[in-house]
């Protein structure tokens, strides 16, 4: 056998532990990645003598998937499609259930379901946070050993995802702990959730939990990656600027509370969602069917349904029922 065809051993997690192990692993997969080059470089170190190298610190699971990503170009969840150019979704079923109590997951349908998850109308299963919670440790080990096409590979991965504030939590704190502020990338995708969701994660335990248990200066990172101010100054200007119409909430609701009241429908297509005192969202400024509104975030995204009376025009005027608008355009609407 060959000097770059022997097998190399690496010792994942603490010595006499039950969830350490030993990996073999081919010597040349892991000398294309520089960490493992300089450390296994034969006469420099004693790990390149023996080819066996230790990582007590880490996580014996999640470094395993950095291993399958350096012997296959891919770990779990793998892609459905291993074509870089036709990456369609991911080989396990991504799921959500609706926040009423006694519903059945269905399978996450992004972008469809994308709104209804940060509105909190839907929520991420056990399942689906447990696949997340290993993109996410796989992309800061991938960072921290230097692995660009990994941490790429992951980051794309991440963009499939249902996100609530569990898994909102879960990223933001990692991403804090472990991801240097150059991946901009990384920090603008966390910061453009934490948008969607600032009103929910003061209800989020794990959110509080991490905000009380941090004294330091990540906690407060936190609370400004909610609080993200510039961006929520420019939003109803630029919103306004486009000449949509605006409204904010004036009574909270949730999309229990109006799944109860109104009945689950799970043929109509748009589905009711959570708002607190104080939001502000997109419509069309038009009273449907039921006395009910249509919203959304921005321009062409996702929409939610809310009882009109929860919301009120930014403007002031009021809101035009469906009936006028049909009257109006029997009359010479264009």
């Amino acid at each position: 056998m060959t000097t770059s065809g022997r097998q190399a051993v690496v010792s994942l997690g603490p010595p006499h532990n039950e969830s350490s192990f030993l990996h073999h692993t081919r010597k040349d997969r892991l000398l294309k990645i520089p960490y493992f080059k300089a450390a296994l470089q034969e006469g420099a170190f004693i790990e390149g003598q023996e080819l066996r190298i230790s990582f007590k610190e880490e996580n014996p699971m999640h470094f395993k998937l950095l291993l399958d990503f350096i012997e296959d170009g891919d770990c779990h969840p793998h892609w459905i499609e291993h074509d870089t150019e036709n990456r369609s979704g991911l080989e396990v079923a991504l799921q959500v259930k609706e926040t009423i109590s006694g519903s059945k997951p269905m399978v996450y349908d992004r972008p469809k379901h994308s709104f209804h998850v940060s509105s909190g109308s839907l929520l991420a299963t056990a399942d689906t946070h447990n696949y997340f919670s290993k993109v996410v440790h796989t992309l800061c080990l991938a960072d921290r050993y230097g692995i660009e096409e990994l941490a790429d590979n992951c980051f794309l991965k991440l963009h499939l995802f249902p996100i609530g504030t569990d898994q909102l939590t879960l990223l933001a704190e990692e991403v804090m702990d472990n991801i240097p502020k150059a991946r901009s990338s990384i920090y603008a995708f966390v910061r453009k959730h934490m948008r969607l969701h600032r009103h929910y994660l003061s209800d989020c335990e794990a959110f509080n939990q991490f905000v009380k248990r941090e004294t330091s200066s990540k906690g407060q990172g936190m609370l400004e990656l909610i609080a993200d101010t510039t961006a929520q100054a420019n939003y109803i200007p630029r919103a306004l600027n486009n000449g949509d119409s605006m409204v904010f909430c004036r009574v909270s609701v949730s999309a229990e509370e109006l799944n109860e009241q109104y009945g689950s429908d799970s043929s109509y297509p748009i589905k009711f969602g959570s708002a607190k005192f104080g939001e502000i969202f997109l419509s069309d400024d038009i009273i449907q069917k039921r006395g009910l509104i249509v919203v959304s975030v921005e321009r062409d995204g996702s929409q939610l349904a809310f009882p009109s009376h929860c919301f009120q025009n930014l403007d002031g005027t009021a809101f035009k029922t469906i009936d006028r608008v049909q009257s109006s355009c029997e009359t010479g609407c264009p």
